[in-house]
């Protein structure tokens, strides 16, 4: 909510936050595998009951195009 200039508040704009880290174990909602506490990113669900959700962090190659290797993501982007 972003108040207009005259005192009224403009419910039609929506700040957005950055995604943060999740606290607390829980199931991805991509894969549903378990991410640990710290192992992945909150999203907010926007709907009906806009609750938080927990995701993998996105799959970053790390290394050496040869011998690097997948470091995050969900273990079906990895090939696991």
């Amino acid at each position: 909510m972003v108040a207009n200039g005259e005192g009224q508040l403009n419910m039609a704009t929506r700040v957005q936050s950055k995604p943060r880290a999740n606290r607390y174990p829980g199931p991805c909602r991509l894969c549903g595998v378990e991410v640990p506490a710290g192992g992945g990113v909150l999203r907010l669900e926007h709907g009906d009951h806009g609750r938080w959700l927990v995701e993998h962090r996105p799959a970053v190659w790390a290394g050496s195009p040869v011998s690097g290797r997948w470091v995050d993501g969900c273990p079906d982007e990895r090939g696991e």
